[in-house]
């Protein structure tokens, strides 16, 4: 994703003291990979929705906000930046549901959209649906249901997210597994959800 790990932390760190121009040496490095992820989650087909810049600008706006946290590394950035995509989203979805009463949403299943995370747009799945079972598989196994998130709202690679989680790769593989299973069930069932 990000070829060089260390900048970016270092980068991370100055710009959590109040180094103005980390934070803008960080935004020249991230964003690209940023737009690039949204870009892959996203296809013209989405009318209404966020483009993939006003999608990367306002996620960024609210991942400013998070200074305060403490990112261990790049990848930890790109699992909070995960969240804050997810929220963008979901709440851009629920807004635009709010104005037109639901009357264009169209149900689509989600039973391979986790597996195919990489290469799957979000506006081809159902992201309301997707996000009630990540809240559930979050009071099941959390730490599944961010691997889930990390993985589909950041791009990043099970080995990146055993690096950002400082758990085995064998353990994230396992929560992997476990959520795709879990998924692929509250999804393909609608009464679940």
């Amino acid at each position: 994703m990000l070829s060089n790990r260390t900048d970016v932390t270092q980068l991370l760190a100055r710009w959590r003291e109040g180094d103005a121009g980390a934070e803008s040496t960080l935004m020249q490095t991230v964003y690209p990979v940023l737009k690039q992820i949204a870009a892959q989650r996203m296809s013209d087909r989405s009318a209404g929705a966020y483009s993939v810049t006003e999608l990367v600008n306002e996620s960024y706006v609210r991942l400013r906000d998070q200074r305060e946290l403490q990112f261990a590394n790049r990848a930890h950035f790109f699992a909070i930046s995960a969240r804050i995509i997810r929220r963008v989203l979901i709440d851009q979805i629920r807004e635009r549901s709010a104005e037109k009463r639901g009357s264009d949403w169209e149900h689509v299943s989600l039973s391979h959209a986790v597996e195919e995370s990489d290469r799957k747009p979000l506006d081809a799945i159902d992201l309301l649906a997707l996000d009630q079972a990540i809240t559930q598989l979050e009071a099941v196994q959390s730490r599944a249901a961010q691997v889930v998130e990390m993985r589909y709202f950041s791009g990043l690679t099970l080995e990146e997210v055993a690096d950002a989680t400082g758990r085995s790769l064998t353990t994230v593989k396992r929560d992997w597994q476990f959520a795709v299973a879990f998924l692929h069930d509250r999804l393909s069932d609608p009464a679940a959800t």
